[in-house]
């Protein structure tokens, strides 16, 4: 089985982690992510194989890059943490097509910062899904899925490292029949299915007319190192919010000084 290892420097070394070394032909990284690609060139080169920059689709490398591609003849991609879309014509060009890791379970929470809208959200569980790649965002078959739960004093923080060490068990239970070239898939039930949008800072924007659970919920979803949440105080200061809170004490802060005191539940 030769393998394409595709995502972030994190994602593609908790795939080496479990991966033989002997079946990687190349590692994959995103030219929209640079900060990862020193320590991918590193990985890459402790494994002998290259590193091949995914470019932006349109513009004169991408081609290339396809071609590229194409001529590993390799058997499977297989993605974890990686934040640029796998074409068609990639996906055409290698022998089993592509599988993925992606953070939530799916089909709830497709898309972009799956962790942080299923907190946001107020969902009480999430968790990690390997899936085929199709053309649709996440839409895919499911092969295998793991349950994390969702406390209300957990942060995306501690349901990160939950998932993390879900997806390590996801890998080794499912690595046997991946490297057959055989494995179990069952089709999403699209009815069920929830979409999140890629984010933006302006997005954690909050006002003390919230309900308190809508706000603590929202702060403890874009802890630091994310964009944090905050609020425009009443001489117009952005006001962020980095560090954890409990429900009772965002209601201190609605009903004292920085909430003004008038807001309702």
């Amino acid at each position: 089985m030769r393998l394409i290892l595709v995502g972030d420097a994190p994602g593609i070394s908790q795939l080496l982690r479990h991966v033989p070394a002997g079946n990687v032909v190349a590692l994959v990284g995103a030219v929209i992510r640079p900060q990862y690609l020193r320590e991918l060139e590193g990985m890459a080169a402790k494994l002998g194989v290259p590193l091949m920059i995914q470019p932006k689709r349109g513009t004169g490398k991408y081609a290339g890059f396809a071609r590229a591609i194409g001529a590993l003849r390799a058997d499977l991609l297989w993605v974890n943490s990686y934040s640029m879309i796998l074409r068609d014509d990639m996906l055409a060009s290698v022998r089993l097509g592509g599988l993925n890791i992606h953070a939530s379970l799916l089909p709830r929470n497709r898309g972009c910062n799956p962790i942080q809208w299923a907190i946001i959200h107020g969902e009480l569980e999430t968790g990690v899904t390997l899936h085929e790649i199709s053309p649709g965002i996440d839409e895919g078959p499911i092969v295998d899925q793991r349950k994390v739960l969702i406390d209300v004093e957990d942060s995306w923080l501690t349901v990160r490292d939950r998932i993390t060490r879900a997806t390590d068990d996801l890998i080794a239970a499912n690595l046997p029949q991946i490297l057959s070239g055989r494995w179990p898939a069952v089709p999403q039930n699209s009815a069920r299915a929830t979409y999140g949008r890629r984010r933006t800072p302006e997005d954690g924007r909050f006002d003390w007319s919230m309900p308190v659970i809508a706000i603590h919920d929202q702060i403890r979803a874009l802890l630091p190192t994310l964009p944090p949440a905050f609020y425009i105080d009443r001489v117009g200061k952005q006001v962020a919010m980095t560090a954890q809170l409990t429900p009772h004490a965002v209601t201190a802060l609605k009903y004292g000084e920085p909430g003004g005191g008038r807001h309702a539940l």
